[in-house]
């Protein structure tokens, strides 16, 4: 058993750039912030320190509605984050 090992999902928007495939993370220090600040409110534990300690509880349907609102949001969604594959 791995002791750093955590059994979690990660959110990506996935598009199409130029023919490429873009997967680009969510920021886990905006939603950190974002939650904080009681901009955004998401059921979570944790997070008393830093986004590394937080773990979204919501249910998926609050989770939907979240991700498709900041979907567009530059500093939700950081291109630059982003992990371009090229088709061969």
């Amino acid at each position: 058993m791995c002791d750093l090992c955590v059994a979690a999902h990660t959110f990506v928007m996935v598009s199409l750039k130029d023919g490429n495939l873009a997967l680009t993370p969510l920021d886990g220090d905006w939603v950190f912030k974002a939650i904080n600040d009681k901009r955004v409110v998401l059921d979570h534990v944790g997070g008393d320190g830093e986004y590394i300690d937080m773990t979204l509880t919501a249910r998926p349907p609050e989770l939907k509605d979240f991700l498709r609102k900041y979907a567009d949001d530059k500093d939700a969604f950081k291109t630059s984050a982003s992990l371009v594959f090229a088709r061969k």
